[in-house]
């Protein structure tokens, strides 16, 4: 009888040493998965920002004149120079989201944030956003008036901080 009480306790703490073992394992790969996740957040934002610098790229003469005044554009330039804005609002509400759910680190947001204030306080940004802040969320969309208002630790606009980004340069299809 003795034996069997022996087995039992020692069955029971292999157990428990085996629920344990399966708790801490599930435990860590919480945290690994929690860590790939904030990872490739992280790098598709950094993919989204670097997308958006190339349409910069490849338009430099239309985002010149448009961060002067959409007035310097014409109507087809407007959509073009809309758009773009609007992916980069999009964007931006996106990471302040996952920042807002712990899933992106301080560093990208700050510069996520300060890419986008850099380009949205230009002449021609502000002009957009009094157009179009309606379409965006009221969270978003209030965020960014405080930011504004308050100029919460912002960037100059991009046109004050890259000189060549404010250049008037003409039209070369213009004739």
């Amino acid at each position: 009888n003795m034996n069997w009480d022996a087995i039992g306790a020692v069955g029971e703490t292999i157990g428990a040493v085996a629920v344990v073992v399966s708790v801490l394992y599930l435990a860590f790969q919480v945290k690994l998965g929690t860590k790939h996740s904030r990872a490739n957040t992280q790098h598709q934002i950094v993919q989204d920002i670097q997308a958006h610098q190339n349409i910069l790229k490849e338009n430099p003469n239309l985002f010149r004149r448009g961060y002067s005044g959409l007035s310097n554009l014409t109507d087809d330039e407007k959509v073009v120079f809309g758009t773009y804005f609007a992916d980069v609002v999009s964007t931006f509400e996106s990471t302040l989201r996952l920042r807002n759910a712990g899933l992106v680190e301080d560093t990208i947001w700050s510069g996520h944030r300060a890419f986008m204030f850099a380009l949205l306080q230009t002449p021609g940004g502000l002009e957009w956003w009094s157009e179009w802040k309606g379409l965006f969320s009221k969270d978003v969309s209030g965020y960014i008036e405080k930011a504004l208002a308050e100029n919460d630790a912002l960037p100059p606009p991009v046109t004050t901080s890259v000189k060549y980004f404010g250049a008037e340069i003409e039209d070369q299809n213009a004739t």
